[in-house]
């Protein structure tokens, strides 16, 4: 039965109607994109990264090895400067 456009289930029990819903929905629904990946990182996620403490992570910051700043009283570091410190490690050890 349609009413305003939209097919109405009267009859089936409700975890048919759910099921039935369900696919429909999946049907029209366009699939979602992955999340971009952030472009500043936050001292808990690069010592993550790095497999390395918040601790040492803030030593890394204080001996200039890894660029930060703040936002809003926020101490963030650019994705570029953890990639270009790992990069910088890689060339280190080949020498």
């Amino acid at each position: 039965m349609r009413q305003n456009g939209k097919t109405v289930i009267l009859w089936l029990p409700i975890f048919v109607k759910v099921l039935v819903l369900t696919m429909i929905k999946s049907r029209t629904t366009a699939p979602e994109a992955p999340a971009p990946e952030p472009l500043l990182l936050r001292v808990p996620d690069v010592a993550r990264l790095l497999s390395i403490g918040e601790t040492r992570t803030r030593d890394l910051i204080r001996e200039r090895q890894l660029e930060a700043f703040k936002i809003n009283n926020c101490l963030v570091i650019p994705r570029t400067s953890v990639e270009h410190f790992i990069q910088r490690r890689l060339e280190e050890r080949q020498q």
